[in-house]
This record gives structure tokens, C-alpha cells and sequence, in this order.
């Protein structure tokens, strides 16, 4: 897979997300991502985008996503 072009894949990240009726993991949002060719199945684009979605929530630009094993 060519290098990422990470801005279009965050972009459709959120679309994902306010796409959604119901809470939403960053899991749920991954594997979409994965199924629709923007990013490869790995541990490395996961936590890529992990770091980067937390990056546009910090922001203030960023839907909210749930998180089933937090406790806070």
C-alpha cells in the first residue's frame, strides 16, 4: 500500500463517526476505513490513527467517540 495520505482519512474518520445514531468506537471506525481501501489492516495504521484522532478531538474539531473499557 502507497504512504498515507492521513488528512482525506481523518476527514472520512469524522464523516464515519456523525454518520452514526449510536456511540461509536474507534475500533467500529477503523475497520470501515480498512474495508473501504483508506488504510491497511496493521497495528501501526490503528495506532496511527488513534493518535491522530485524538489529535483533532484535542483540537476541537473532532465528533466524540465511545470507549467501552474506560472506566472515567
Amino acid at each position: 500500500m502507497p504512504r498515507i495520505d492521513w488528512l482525506p482519512v481523518i476527514e472520512e474518520d469524522a464523516a464515519i463517526v456523525r454518520a452514526y445514531d449510536t456511540p461509536v468506537t474507534l475500533r467500529q471506525v477503523f475497520y470501515r476505513l480498512v474495508a473501504a481501501g483508506h488504510i491497511p489492516n496493521t497495528q501501526t495504521a490503528y495506532k496511527t490513527l488513534s493518535a491522530r484522532t485524538t489529535a483533532a478531538r484535542r483540537a476541537g474539531n473532532w465528533p466524540t467517540l465511545t470507549d467501552q473499557l474506560r472506566t472515567n
